[in-house]
């Protein structure tokens, strides 16, 4: 809550602060001089292998918790972080990566005239030249930068960095410091992830907690234990010291927090005035704490509820049973895509709404139990999503995705806009979940919830086709008109075409809603620069996934079908592109690059052939491209350059068909198909994938020549 107030609310005006980023420097340069050594010696075999190397780095968290005594006695957490790293530039594309930084953003978030929580963030960096020298750099040569004109106009300014004088050779110490404070409600989690891009030489993570706060951590993946030890002052210091981490031994194909060793840091005000969600807490550090006590934490918030509190309720129930007199022959399993549906809307869209997810998943339960939809069953049913955690366990309450379970039905609360109500996304499916009685009556002390499977989907539940018409004009140019539909997760592709007000008005044209019911915010929910740079974003992106040069710009398109509501779960798009100078001549040939019409497929080269780790995707999924290139005036094609577009390779995790025919008309005809069916893959299967995507890398590069007659 509070990281999107923070991103979101107003801030006041900043310039950077000399004495923050003064004391920060201080604070920083003096903790463990030891292990930032510029003098150090490398590998070679680290030199010669990457564009730069870590030679020391540092997460480092400090919290603090106080009291404030005035009118009424509040409760305050105050922490900073500093993130410092030591690097060796080896080459002129590190220089160039390492060069940019921002910093200075300041900003506090507030309700109405309630303060509660805020934020800066300095930095700090110097250079040590091979010959000895430390260079402090100059951070007046910083300047102020904006994110458009929203940001300028709630003074949300930033400073940006580029930093002169870095050479190859040069070694850069570097911080980023982020202070802030909350009151009342809990900080923010931690990830303190082990591996990066560039090997690490040594990496100390360190949190020192005050003894007033609540701290639950977990570490996944073969991250050991922290060492944990306690001062005279009571504080608690965990900590944990890593030697030569090697690099992440592939960038492709992976869930960073499936597989690759973190922590995650969870500080509680178990003391807050203004809310207690869970069970009393004592303060104190957690570590590894069983399932069992996040089922507790689960079953007792839903032993508190009073439903009374609850007013949109009789709002939901009415739109239900209005929709339902239009039509009476309507399924359970329909009525309850219909009731999640309304419940979601007037969530957003009532005064009075605005539940968080659990919350709206009681909202529900108690919707769906009564007339018409009569499902007795429903429960509080809690997942944990594949891309957030590493185990197929409940790992802790704030990292569970909410919702309702009934029969066979699962309904997830947090559902990405782009899917219906009632679609499960693909990083669900597999998963362990479990459920709890919604009805508070039905919940006993330390009570075991009823514990679930999701079945996996299928490539059929996700897909994307793609039909275009390409043809020649204005000499080498080519003139492109075409459609898209997309089902599943992969409507993805084309989620910022939706912004908030279409997903709400698809809402009220499926509830048939009349004009004064409809929702009329008093103010616009995004401004139309905004609602410009969105779509503008999500133009760049389908051309990116169509075409496999930047030169592709869709230049019209038109929304024929959103694919947010119970009846309407496709996307599609209509489009029309112009691309320039694509076409080639050779003599009397035309030499036409079809293969760049199929999608953007990289060749996967170097190290990254070599896989160590198994294969994650996204989901099981279908592309189908169907191209019909028309036969430019004057020009025949010829067949034997049509021998590219004949490939059939099928294997035990997918396949690649791709064939091309000519018509009467001297038009080609060309069809590719590429399918992945499961989620996840063994490293086993590397190599079956690898033919896939080598073919379809060779594909992209694949072209048709047209001949003179």
């Amino acid at each position: 809550m509070i990281a999107a107030i923070l991103g979101s609310s107003g801030s006041a005006a900043y310039s950077a602060d000399n004495k923050f980023l003064s004391e920060a420097a201080k604070m920083v340069w003096e903790k463990y001089p030891e292990m930032f050594d510029a003098t150090k010696e490398i590998p070679p075999k680290l030199m010669e292998k990457n564009d730069a190397v870590i030679l020391a780095e540092l997460n480092y968290l400090f919290m603090d918790f106080e009291y404030a005594q005035d009118a009424t006695t509040r409760t305050f957490t105050r922490w900073f972080s500093i993130d410092r790293r030591m690097v060796k530039l080896n080459n002129e594309r590190a220089v160039e990566e390492f060069s940019k930084h921002e910093f200075g953003h300041k900003e506090k978030a507030s309700i109405d005239w309630y303060q509660f929580a805020g934020m800066e963030i300095g930095f700090g960096a110097k250079i040590h030249k091979p010959d000895g020298r430390v260079i402090p750099v100059d951070l007046s040569d910083a300047y102020d930068i904006t994110e458009g004109k929203n940001d300028n106009k709630r003074n949300r300014i930033k400073k940006k960095i580029d930093i002169s004088g870095l050479e190859t050779g040069d070694v850069l110490d570097y911080f980023t410091i982020r202070r802030e404070w909350v009151q009342e409600f809990d900080p923010p989690a931690f990830q303190y992830m082990i591996n990066e891009k560039y090997p690490i030489m040594n990496l100390r993570i360190e949190c020192n907690i005050s003894p007033e706060i609540t701290l639950d951590y977990k570490n996944y993946n073969g991250a050991p234990p922290f060492i944990q030890i306690t001062t005279n002052k009571g504080r608690t210091i965990l900590s944990q010291t890593f030697k030569d981490v090697p690099v992440i031994p592939n960038s492709l194909f992976i869930k960073d927090k499936r597989q690759l060793p973190f922590y995650y840091v969870r500080p509680l005000n178990c003391r807050s005035k203004i809310r207690r969600d869970f069970v009393e807490r004592s303060a104190g550090v957690n570590g590894n704490l069983h399932p069992s006590f996040f089922f507790n934490q689960i079953a007792q918030r839903i032993a508190k509820v009073d439903f009374s509190n609850y007013e949109i309720r009789g709002k939901i129930m009415n739109l239900i049973k209005d929709y339902a007199k239009t039509k009476p022959d309507l399924t359970q399993k329909e009525l309850l895509d219909i009731a999640c549906l309304a419940t979601l809307y007037v969530n957003v869209t009532d005064k009075k709404g605005r539940y968080d997810d659990f919350e709206t998943a009681l909202i529900l339960a108690d919707i769906v139990k009564k007339s018409p939809i009569d499902a007795k069953d429903a429960s509080i049913a809690f997942i944990n999503s594949r891309d957030n955690v590493p185990t197929k366990e409940i790992c802790g309450w704030d990292m569970t995705s909410y919702g309702i379970k009934t029969g066979d039905n699962l309904y997830i609360i947090d559902t990405p806009a782009y899917l219906v109500p009632g679609e499960i996304p693909s990083v669900f499916h597999g998963e362990e979940g479990a459920a709890y009685p919604s009805d508070p009556q039905l919940i006993k002390p330390m009570s075991t919830p009823s514990l679930f499977k999701l079945p996996p989907n299928t490539s059929n539940d996700n897909t994307s086709v793609v039909n275009c018409e390409i043809s020649i004009c204005d000499g080498d140019n080519i003139s492109v008109t075409g459609d898209i539909s997309l089902k599943g997760d992969s409507k993805s592709l084309c989620s910022k075409f939706n912004g908030t007000m279409d997903i709400l008005r698809e809402s009220e044209k499926f509830f048939n809603l009349p004009d004064k019911k409809i929702f009329k915010p008093q103010k616009p929910i995004e401004s139309s620069e905004i609602a410009i740079e969105r779509i503008n974003d999500a133009e760049k992106q389908l051309s990116s996934f169509l075409f496999s040069d930047a030169d592709f710009n869709i230049s019209q398109h038109k929304i024929v079908q959103r694919g947010l509501t119970p009846d309407n779960k496709i996307f599609k798009l209509e489009y029309n592109a112009k691309i320039p100078s694509v076409v080639s001549e050779a003599g009397d040939e035309l030499i036409f690059p079809i293969g760049k019409f199929t999608g953007s497929n990289s060749r996967i080269t170097g190290n990254e052939r070599k896989r160590q780790m198994d294969i994650y995707l996204q989901s099981p999924y279908m592309e189908r491209f169907n191209l019909k290139i028309k036969s430019p005036e004057g020009y025949k094609i010829s067949e034997e350059s049509l021998k590219a577009f004949s490939k059939n390779i099928s294997n035990d995790i997918g396949l690649l068909i791709v064939q091309a025919i000519t018509d009467q008309n001297g038009d080609v005809s060309v069809v590719v198909q590429q399918r992945f069916v499961y989620p996840t893959l063994d490293i086993s299967a590397w190599q079956q994938m690898l033919d896939i995507l080598d073919a379809r890398a060779d594909l992209t590069e694949a072209v048709i020549i047209f001949q003179r007659e």
